[in-house]
């Protein structure tokens, strides 16, 4: 499998009579993946029965993207998730120097029998939640598997790819969630907020499509628990989500990849949405439902060439066409800088100290 491959390819691989001068070891500054099976590759749930007597009898080798098989060749523990990614040493790249791409179009995945044994939340032959190495850097693009609508040839991997690998500013993008109202407009005695999701969207200024799109049409959206604690509604587990980590061609010497002729910045945009979920509770009945959006809205980004101003600008859709400087928070490190950025106006109804927190930092 390619996950053995790599395996091997970062660590020093006795063979048998082979001498030590023979034995290079290979260095990899980046990993790349398209649609790769890292969690394994399992049916639908409700063939939850198919799946074991895969996992049982290993029939033509089926059972080589089972989690038990690939503990084996991926020295894992028993009970660690195959997702789980375990850099060997110096010679592999860090957490941080990965990049998975996951495909959710299973509607265009062509192969016999794989929409009705895989389904939804799919590429049409990997689960979404078992695409991308756990904890590492990721994008959702609506494509299939393989195909003429299939990841590996698509526009939004090349994209994605060519700015992992040669781009030279790194940006990432989290959601400060501080609470929710108890009383939002959309809420009433009888209903208990359970989650939000958000919807995020990222597009490059001059490239008709975006780097990332999670949507919860595709059940691929960012997904927040909520617990009511002391009048409102705040977070369970991870406070600061991370929405999504770009790369850039950023300065003079790459202003051929600029949409504007003569645009001193390089530009990206992130479209987000927040929308609760509630669950109603009778007697004898529990239903859940969508409440009002929270927040539908748009900001592009902006970071300038050498000299330019401001070194680096965003603006809120609707709010003006002039970039404004946010506020940078103090504990940055080196040339890496924080910033953050309230969401747009209209949103005290809803919420209390929602920002979103930026980091730009250079990238090789």
């Amino acid at each position: 499998s390619g996950a053995k491959v790599f395996k091997d390819a970062v660590t020093e691989v006795k063979k048998e009579g082979a001498k030590e001068e023979h034995l290079k070891t290979v260095t990899v500054n980046k990993l790349f993946t398209y649609g790769t099976p890292h969690g394994g590759i399992a049916f639908r749930q409700t063939l939850a029965p198919v799946n074991w007597v895969r996992d049982i009898t290993g029939a033509f080798r089926e059972d080589q993207f089972t989690p038990a098989y690939m503990r084996t060749y991926l020295g894992l523990a028993g009970n660690k998730d195959p997702r789980t990614y375990k850099p060997a040493g110096k010679h592999a790249p860090a957490l941080d120097r990965t990049f998975s791409l996951v495909g959710t179009n299973a509607m265009d995945y062509t192969v016999a029998g794989a929409q009705a044994t895989v389904g939804a939340k799919s590429d049409g032959l990997v689960l979404t939640e078992k695409a991308h190495i756990h904890g590492g850097p990721r994008a959702y693009v609506d494509r299939a598997h393989s195909g003429p609508l299939g990841i590996v040839n698509s526009e939004e991997g090349y994209q994605n790819l060519q700015r992992f690998l040669f781009g030279n500013w790194r940006f990432q993008v989290r959601l400060r969630f501080g609470s929710v109202r108890e009383d939002a407009p959309s809420a009433n005695k009888n209903e208990k907020l359970t989650h939000l999701s958000v919807d995020v969207a990222v597009a490059l200024r001059g490239y008709a499509g975006y780097l990332d799109s999670r949507r919860e049409q595709n059940m691929t959206a960012e997904t927040i628990p909520m617990k009511k604690s002391r009048g409102a509604y705040v977070p369970v587990g991870e406070r600061d989500p991370v929405l999504f980590t770009g790369y850039l061609f950023a300065g003079t010497d790459h202003a051929a990849y600029r949409a504007v002729e003569k645009d001193a910045h390089a530009r990206w945009l992130l479209q987000l949405a927040i929308r609760p979920h509630y669950e109603r509770r009778g007697l004898f009945s529990r239903s859940g439902f969508e409440g009002d959006v929270f927040f539908d809205g748009r900001i592009e980004f902006a970071l300038a060439d050498k000299g330019a101003d401001p070194p680096f600008g965003c603006r809120w859709q609707g709010a003006g066409v002039e970039l404004t400087a946010p506020k940078q928070l103090q504990g940055s490190k080196g040339k890496s800088v924080q910033y953050a950025i309230p969401l747009a106006a209209a949103t005290d109804s809803y919420f209390k100290n929602v920002d979103l927190l930026v980091e730009v930092s250079p990238w090789e």
